[in-house]
């Protein structure tokens, strides 16, 4: 371990002398690393599909994460948060699904969410950390 950065030791241990397993975190973990986060909505109109989109501008595909709420006729879901993707196992074309470029996080939602016109609350986190080679193509 280098002797900068930031570390959190484990109570009653000395951040100096600590060993790696001693400590709670260290920037020098290979952790994912947080670049932008935030919360979005999304308005979806029964029959249009509805893409929303987040720039980040990293110039390669960024890890990310992205909940969003999951409305049902009856309201059931909503205010509750899934991790996506996320499809309804019947037909039509009831999905959300993200997909990140090296310039921006889009989040596609189907045209057969729900009747009528609905909004989505979603939060999504992109980290600096570049997606795993094969993965997310």
């Amino acid at each position: 371990m280098g002797d900068y950065g930031f570390k959190v030791v484990k109570q009653g241990r000395n951040v100096f002398t600590a060993r790696s397993w001693e400590l709670s975190y260290s920037s020098a973990f290979n952790t994912l690393k947080v670049f932008k986060k935030g919360p979005g909505t999304a308005t979806v109109t029964f029959g249009t599909p509805t893409t929303v989109t987040v720039d980040h501008q990293l110039g390669y595909r960024p890890a990310f994460l992205v909940f969003s709420e999951i409305g049902s006729s009856d309201g059931g879901a909503t205010g509750k948060y899934f991790l996506l993707p996320f499809s309804y196992p019947v037909g039509g074309d009831a999905s959300v699904m993200p997909h990140v470029t090296s310039t921006q996080l889009s989040i596609r939602y189907g045209a057969d969410m729900n009747p009528g016109t609905v909004t989505y609350n979603f939060r999504y986190f992109i980290f600096y950390n570049r997606c795993v080679p094969g993965y997310l193509t």
